[in-house]
């Protein structure tokens, strides 16, 4: 079940107790997107991310929290936001949190270094200076295919 970008993102930043950054939650709300819908085979995120010059960005959620800049943000930023329901969206909170648990704050160049690979949806998409370019689902999840097999390939060398 797709969530609204706006609920994912306040999900996430009240699991961090409000201290992402813009930056942090459009990277770890993209890589969950991409993790659901490897693993799933259906988007996590309505909408669309797009390729802006600091990797995936979902521009809803980035205009609504672009006063924040670099800085945390607050509470109040999703207080008109509904939740995410704990029962009818265990299977997207449970992605949201096992992506979470690995970049607590500031994790905000190693999300860029993850989201600017060589072998992603982005890199494929990015043209310097250009918003509105679409990264759109079937290139996100080739980018789940190849990051998968990578890994996979890793594993059995080691």
């Amino acid at each position: 079940m797709t969530v609204p970008v706006l609920r994912a993102g306040k999900h996430l930043a009240k699991m961090s107790g409000w201290t992402y950054s813009n930056l942090e939650m459009q990277k770890i709300l993209y890589i969950s997107h991409m993790v659901y819908l490897g693993q799933l085979h259906e988007p996590l995120i309505e909408g669309h991310f797009e390729a802006w010059d600091y990797g995936p960005v979902h521009p809803e959620l980035y205009y609504h929290l672009s006063s924040y800049g670099a800085k945390s943000v607050s509470e109040s930023a999703f207080e008109d936001i509904e939740d995410l329901n704990k029962i009818a969206h265990r299977k997207e909170i449970a992605v949201l949190k096992g992506v979470a648990r690995n970049f607590p704050h500031p994790s905000g160049p190693t999300l860029i270094g993850i989201t600017h690979q060589a072998k992603g949806a982005w890199r494929k998409r990015y043209k310097p200076e250009t918003r509105g370019i679409i990264i759109s689902n079937s290139d996100v999840f080739e980018e789940y295919e190849k990051r998968y097999k990578d890994q996979q390939q890793q594993k059995v060398r080691q």
